[in-house]
């Protein structure tokens, strides 16, 4: 996982900045539980669980279009169509 320095902006793929060496402990946790929220999202996906917490878990976390194409799979599988659709125009938009 590769995160971005908040105050140079470097690619790092560890938790102090290779150019700056600020701490980034707290962002390369909250991308690994992100991470997380998304593969058990999947999961439960896969095997009718229950998604949308995590989906909304993940978005507080950050939100980005690969939550919402799971937001809009999870509405399509309950049948809430608006949502899909919703999800959907969200995603056409951040492209």
């Amino acid at each position: 996982m590769t995160i971005a320095c908040p105050c140079c902006r470097a690619s790092n793929e560890t938790p102090m900045c290779r150019r700056c060496k600020a701490d980034l402990t707290l962002l390369v946790a909250v991308e690994t539980r992100r991470e997380y929220l998304i593969e058990e999202t999947r999961f439960a996906l896969s095997g009718g669980g229950k998604a949308l917490p995590m989906i909304a878990e993940a978005e507080s976390l950050r939100s980005g279009s690969d939550t919402a194409q799971l937001r809009a799979l999870a509405a399509l599988l309950a049948g809430d169509y608006a949502g899909a659709l919703a999800s959907n125009r969200y995603i056409r938009s951040t492209v």
